[in-house]
C-alpha cells in the first residue's frame, strides 16, 4: 500500500509538471492573451530578445526549469505504455526548452542518460529500448523541433544571453559638419549585423539609437 501511494504521488507530481508546463507554453505563445495570469505567479514576465522565457506557475524561469527537469526525470520511473503519458513527457520537455535554462535541460538529459544506462546494465539493451524507446523518440522530436523552429533556443545555447544578438553597422556618404544648435540632415545606411530580426511590433518593440562622436574618440 505504501509503494502504491508513493507511485500515485509521483504520478501526481509528473501531472502537475505537465500542467504547469502547458500553462507556461500558452503564456509564451500568447503573451498578449495571458497577461492577466502574470500577477498570480510573479511581478512580470522575463524576456530574452523578443521572446518570453517560460516560468509556468513559478516566479522565475530557472525555478520552473528545475521543477520541470525533476518532473521529466521522475516520469521515466514509469513504463510509457500510452500516448497520453508520452504527451505529458513531451509537454514537460517543451516547457523545459522554453525556459531557455541550459542547466535545467542538461540535468534532464543527464538524468535520462543515467536512468537508461542503469536499466541497460540491469536488464540488457532490449528491455531498456522497449521501456524507454517512446520517451527517447519524444525527446528527439522536442529537441529537433526547438532547433528547427525556435531560433532563441539555439542562440541561447551558443551565447548564454541576448547581448550578442544585437549589433549594427552605420555608414554615411560623407562626414557631416554639426554646428552647435543647428539642424543637419544626414543620410545614414544602417545594417543589422546581429543574430535576430528587428521588429517595431509586439510586446517588446525594437528601438534603434545612435550617437555622434568626434573623430579619434
Amino acid at each position: 500500500a505504501v509503494v502504491a501511494d508513493r507511485g500515485m504521488s509521483l504520478k501526481a507530481l509528473v501531472a502537475g509538471a505537465a500542467a504547469s508546463s502547458a500553462l507556461g507554453i500558452w503564456t509564451c505563445l500568447r503573451p498578449d492573451q495571458t497577461a492577466f495570469l502574470t500577477p498570480l505567479f510573479r511581478e512580470r514576465e522575463f524576456w530574452i530578445g523578443n521572446s518570453v522565457r517560460l516560468s509556468g506557475t513559478f516566479e522565475y524561469p530557472n525555478i520552473a526549469a528545475a521543477f520541470l527537469a525533476m518532473g521529466f526525470t521522475l516520469s521515466l520511473g514509469f513504463r510509457v505504455c500510452s500516448l497520453l503519458w508520452a504527451a505529458a513527457q513531451g509537454l514537460i520537455l517543451l516547457g523545459l526548452i522554453l525556459t531557455l535554462s541550459r542547466a535545467g535541460l542538461a540535468v534532464a538529459l543527464c538524468g535520462f542518460g543515467v536512468v537508461v544506462t542503469a536499466h541497460v546494465v540491469k536488464d540488457g539493451i532490449g528491455p531498456a529500448i522497449g521501456r524507454f524507446g517512446l520517451s527517447a523518440a519524444v525527446t528527439v522530436l522536442c529537441l529537433a523541433g526547438a532547433l528547427l523552429f525556435y531560433p532563441p533556443f539555439l542562440l541561447h545555447l551558443q551565447t548564454g544571453g541576448d547581448r550578442a544578438w544585437y549589433s549594427a553597422r552605420y555608414e554615411t556618404l560623407e562626414t557631416p559638419s554639426l554646428s552647435a544648435g543647428g539642424v543637419t540632415a544626414v543620410q545614414v545606411q544602417v545594417t543589422n549585423t546581429g543574430r535576430i530580426p528587428w521588429s517595431p511590433k509586439g510586446e517588446h518593440p525594437f528601438r534603434l539609437s545612435y550617437h555622434w562622436l568626434e573623430a579619434g574618440t
